[in-house]
């Protein structure tokens, strides 16, 4: 009995365990009994993630049903089983690790299971959960028959059968072993039946091997196979439980090579080869509309270059005659069989853009049928006049060429190679590139191509290669009439023959087919065009260094002429034929220069109105892209102030200063280019101005020339600077004021730009010192290198 000491004790002890035991009974949530079908139905709403789990999602839940498969089986426990209450949709789920705690469980056993509900890599489960069996006549689970149409890897269509018992009939195998690519062999095989869709099969769950001691070639077919659908490594699986669910196997009598598997996503578009060769609206470039998408395609082989039995170098497909009906694959898989010309095919790959040809990468290719022809489509040279507008529309076509004469019988002979190509002409007045040696262990041509040599007609397939548009030669079928010319020592023609009228515009205008930013469509090729002189440096009476001809006031409708001669006079209207050419200076790798060479011209007009100067700003000409637009035309700066008198110095002296203006950019500008403004004189003073820095001026003009590294303005008489104001004048800074200890004498601030101003020499765009500046026109034995 306890001591009245202890009772106050022991009623305190008594009422904190009520209160504990009232706490617990609080918190002790009772499972819930659902069936497996209420387990498995996903929550209403979530998101992408979510969308498929439990709404029993956490909580702990108590399920009857019948054991339909048990993995890696123990008396104990299971590593994988699968229980199913009915056939309905949903009503299969699986249990992991399940523990069994009146003996050992079966296939067959009615039991409650008790456990947590879990998603686990998109698969709902009950997480180690408790199976206790119980006797029941009556409850029995039979396979539903399902087709590959059903299993269709998507939620709506496979989703509903996970955990389920399944039997799947009339079953041919297509692919033996889908990791066979990474060295692996996990059991499974794919498999496809009569509706048309496929299902992974996995023999080797749990089991020493697989259950069948037979391979599974391709070709191989089942009767039936029965077992439960899992979702596993992002695919729904059907996993084999003995060796009784596999009926009627056979392997194929003969040994047939099994296709390599398409596995295409749905919802992939298909495209027609036009809309993939179709650059988007309103863009001045070739580039394909649909780059970087994956695709389908459908066409017919008409060109196949290193072709094996799996694959080809180069092979070109088209789908019609219409222009842009033909496109190149590069590296595509065959995947059902060596595919050749006049095969009728299905690409799936992806499009893209390589040396500004328009491709499939790496596709992959099924063969639909064979035998099937493609007429070429008959074209004169003026159609391939390697423009966007007349040669991007044949890319990747099969044409006709007729009536050929070689002009150019080896066209790198100057750099001790060849190739296979020659150029050729025809009446049309144009010239083209044949190339008669592509993957070819020779040229298809035993004889040689001399100069005058004579083609009736000639077969192949467009492509643009090292910046060119060029018709490849297939087979020697390809090659109609050829007559070998006489031996000759001419090798080439008159370079400015066969020159066709071209705007200044459409020949500066760059396209992706340009090999760099800036750079010509039309380099390499002869051109007539028409402009007025709007200026005119250095050289003599008889020729010019640098002329500058213009045709009306849109970007890109300037162009500069290399050593024109006779001297022209600012103000003549001439026509003029030359040979586009970029032009590189070996100190500079950042940009080039466009301009006409090897040019005649004829005056057609004098004293002509100069066009009007177009706005700029420094910071347009900042850039090699935005500036490129107004190369060789005349601009003009406005209100601009002096940041940099001399850039080149200041141990050199070469004419320019930098100025800025509101656009926060910089601008190099040039007032003593070949004496425009008289020996040893500069257009900024001669027309009563400063180079100071800190100086302003109202407008600065002059035409636009891209040197060593930047677009600069070229000033051509006193009129390229006007509005000068004066520098302000230095101002002495005010004394410091307390004296004492830490007073010092008052200083004067040197003002920059003064003559006492620092000499360090000023770094260049580039970051190096000294010569970002510098103009070399003293050395005139390489004058055409200082464009």
């Amino acid at each position: 009995m306890a001591t009245p000491l202890l009772r106050p004790l022991l009623a305190l002890l008594l009422i904190c365990c009520s209160e504990l035991a009232s706490i617990a009974a609080q918190t002790d949530v009772a499972p819930v009994n659902v069936t497996i079908v209420q387990v498995q139905t996903p929550a209403v709403g979530g998101t992408d993630q979510t969308k498929d789990e439990s709404a029993y999602k956490g909580q702990t839940v108590v399920v009857h049903g019948v054991i339909t498969a048990a993995f890696k089986n123990t008396d104990t426990k299971a590593t994988w089983a699968f229980i199913q209450n009915g056939t309905d949709p949903r009503s299969g789920i699986m249990m992991y690790s399940p523990k069994w705690t009146n003996g050992k469980c079966d296939v067959g056993d009615a039991v409650v299971v008790t456990g947590e509900v879990s998603e686990y890599q998109g698969v709902t489960q009950l997480n180690k959960p408790s199976a206790e069996k119980y006797s029941c006549d009556t409850c029995k689970v039979e396979p539903i028959t399902l087709t590959t149409k059903d299993m269709h890897q998507t939620k709506d269509t496979s989703e509903p059968y996970e955990g389920m018992l399944v039997t799947m009939k009339d079953l041919t195998v297509v692919v033996a072993n889908p990791d066979a690519e990474k060295d692996k062999n996990y059991g499974e095989t794919v498999v496809k039946d009569s509706a048309g869709g496929e299902m992974i099969i996995d023999q080797n769950v749990y089991h020493d091997k697989g259950l069948l001691d037979d391979t599974m070639p391709f070709g191989s077919t089942f009767e039936s196979v029965t077992g439960v659908i899992h979702y596993h490594y992002g695919k729904y699986k059907l996993l084999v439980r003995t060796a009784d669910d596999i009926v009627g196997f056979k392997t194929p009598t003969t040994t047939t090579k099994a296709p390599i598997k398409v596995d295409i996503p749905e919802g992939t578009p298909v495209l027609t080869i036009a809309e993939a060769q179709t650059a988007a609206a309103g863009s001045e470039k070739d580039e394909s509309q649909h780059k970087g998408k994956m695709a389908v395609m459908y066409g017919v082989i008409s060109a196949a270059f290193g072709n094996s039995d799996t694959q080809a170098t180069w092979a070109f497909i088209q789908n019609g005659t219409s222009t842009r009906s033909g496109i190149m694959l590069f590296r595509s898989k065959w995947t059902n069989g060596k595919c050749e010309v006049g095969d009728k095919v299905m690409v799936y790959g992806k499009v893209g853009e390589y040396d500004s040809a328009t491709q499939v990468a790496s596709g992959m290719v099924v063969k639909l049928s064979s035998g099937n022809t493609i007429t070429p489509t008959v074209l004169t040279t003026k159609d391939m006049h390697q423009t966007k507008d007349t040669s991007e529309p044949y890319e990747g076509m099969l044409v006709t060429m007729k009536d050929l004469t070689v002009v150019v019988a080896n066209p790198d002979e100057s750099k001790g190679k060849n190739y296979g190509e020659c150029v050729v002409k025809d009446s049309a007045g144009g010239e083209m590139i044949i190339d008669q040696n592509v993957y070819h262990d020779k040229g298809l041509l035993d004889d040689t191509m001399p100069f005058g040599s004579t083609f009736e007609s000639v077969t192949g397939v467009i492509h643009y290669h090292y910046g060119k548009y060029k018709l490849l030669v297939r087979t020697a079928d390809d090659i109609v009439g050829f007559k070998a010319a006489a031996a000759s020592t001419e090798t080439t023609k008159d370079p400015l023959s066969n020159a066709f009228e071209e705007t200044i515009r459409n020949l500066q205008l760059p396209t992706d087919k340009s090999k760099a930013a800036g750079h010509s469509p039309k380099v390499g090729t002869a051109v007539t065009v028409y402009g007025i002189v709007v200026a005119d440096f250095g050289g003599s009476n008889k020729s010019s260094s640098w002329t500058y001809i213009q045709n009306g006031t849109e970007t890109h409708s300037g162009v500069m002429v290399y050593q024109m001669s006779p001297k022209p006079a600012v103000g003549d209207k001439v026509k003029l034929t030359g040979v586009v050419e970029e032009f590189e200076h070996f100190t500079d790798n950042a940009g080039t220069m466009t301009q006409l060479g090897k040019a005649v011209y004829e005056v057609i007009g004098t004293g002509n109105a100069l066009p009007a100067y177009t706005k700029v700003t420094a910071k347009d000409l900042q850039s090699n892209v935005t500036g490129e637009q107004f190369e060789s035309m005349l601009v003009y700066l406005e209100d601009v102030e002096v940041v940099n008198a001399n850039p080149s110095g200041p141990d050199s002296d070469y004419g320019e200063m930098v100025v800025k203006d509101a656009s926060g950019g910089e601008a190099v500008v040039d007032g003593e280019v070949n004496d425009a403004c008289g020996k040893d004189k500069n257009c900024v003073t001669e027309g009563s101005g400063k180079r100071e820095v800190g100086a302003k001026f109202s407008r600065v003009q002059g035409v636009v020339h891209w040197h060593r590294g930047a677009f600069k303005i070229l000033m051509f008489d006193k009129n390229g600077a006007q509005g000068y104001t004066a520098a302000p004048p230095p101002t002495a800074a005010p004394p410091k004021t307390g004296g004492g200890m830490d007073s010092s004498p008052a200083t004067t601030k040197t003002p920059v730009g003064s003559s006492t101003e620092t000499t360090a020499a000023t770094p260049d765009k580039s970051g190096a010192t000294g010569v970002s500046g510098m103009v070399i026109f003293a050395v005139t034995a390489v004058a055409s290198a200082v464009l």
